[in-house]
């Protein structure tokens, strides 16, 4: 049995114990195909498991989360559990962690006060041992759109562990998992200078700030670019907004790349400028030469493996889907082999 096997298998038996399976995500349009991804070489050192964006709000009926059904929360709690449960009996560490927008606070907050949003989300009953969980597991976050916010405040439960929320994170040498909503911000009409500002000053953001440890402002002062680049900054990774509209995709016929051995692939509109962010920030002396050969992003809502060129190879970006309405998403990658799966009842 493969490394990737055998954790499928302890994962499902363990959420088995809570009322739950876990189903294999399909790719839109092509039935019966997993959005899953093969190797011709092992690619993930230790075993991953990644959680997409939850966005945890307010219980009310602006909760995309808790609108997809009244066993969200126990659904979710028995997905925290079952994870930690395996932790137990094989450490891995900042390899479990969950992909940005784990509060909704842009929902909630609705254009008022953030922190009064991030205590009305943390004081509904029924996520209580969530937050639990979330605080006992130790569980790395990156922050994403619709809680950048925790930029300067995190959760109560988590105060003090701070810098396991970050706008970005290595996860061993060959993987890299960010939001990736990052992509969105760069690119636009200005001159290519300011472009290029842009995209370094991401990249550096992205690889420097240790959130707790360092002032995300202060951070940005220190940066020599242009005034202009650094209000950019500010405004697009330190202020709360809205996803753009969904991207439709298709199914992407090249010849699979080089190094992967099974896949079923789509088009990713904005994959190729989301690894230029990325080839930005392997070029920078934190990344310690590391170079991603995966991507792990919990952005869209939709479940899927692309590709794209990068430096003259192939980087293979798996979009792990959503917690939002119906859905309930899981990543797990061990070996050769990475698959998202979805989360449901037993029964």
């Amino acid at each position: 049995m493969t490394a990737f096997d055998e954790t499928v298998r302890e994962l499902c038996t363990l959420h088995g114990k809570h009322g739950y399976r876990l189903a294999p995500a399909l790719v839109r349009g092509s039935p019966g195909a997993q959005v899953k991804v093969v190797f011709d070489r092992p690619v993930f050192e230790t075993a991953i498991v990644a959680l997409p964006s939850v966005r945890l709000g307010d219980g009310g009926p602006n909760d995309r989360f808790a609108s997809g059904g009244p066993d969200k929360p126990q659904r979710l709690a028995a997905t925290l559990t079952a994870i930690d449960e395996l932790c137990a009996r094989h450490p891995m560490g900042q390899r479990v962690l969950q992909l940005g927008d784990w509060f909704d606070v842009f929902e909630t907050a609705a254009g008022g006060s953030t922190a009064d949003a991030i205590s009305r989300i943390e004081n509904v009953a029924a996520y209580e041992l969530i937050l639990r969980l979330d605080a006992k597991m130790g569980l790395s976050h990156v922050i994403g759109n619709h809680d950048a916010c925790f930029l300067a405040e995190v959760p109560s439960l988590r105060a003090h562990e701070p810098e396991r929320f970050r706008l970005g994170f290595w996860v061993g040498g060959k993987v890299y998992a960010l939001h990736g909503h990052e992509a969105e911000l760069v690119f636009g009409s200005e001159p290519a200078a300011e472009h290029e500002q842009r995209l370094h000053a991401l990249a550096t953001t992205l690889a420097e700030l240790v959130p707790g440890k360092a002032s995300f402002c202060a951070l940005v002062e220190m940066m020599r670019i242009s005034p202009a680049v650094k209000r950019w900054l500010q405004q697009s990774l330190g202020t709360l907004r809205a996803d753009p509209p969904p991207e439709s995709r298709q199914m992407d016929e090249r010849p699979l790349p080089a190094g992967v051995a099974c896949a079923s692939f789509v088009e990713r509109r904005s994959g190729e400028q989301l690894l230029c962010v990325v080839r930005e920030l392997e070029r920078l002396d934190a990344s310690r030469e590391r170079r991603a050969d995966v991507i792990l992003a919990g952005h869209g809502t939709e479940a899927a493996v692309s590709w794209a060129p990068c430096g003259g190879r192939p980087v293979v970006i798996i979009d792990v889907g959503t917690w939002t309405g119906a859905q309930a998403n899981l990543l797990i990658a061990a070996g050769d082999t990475a698959a998202v799966f979805e989360v449901r009842p037993a029964a």
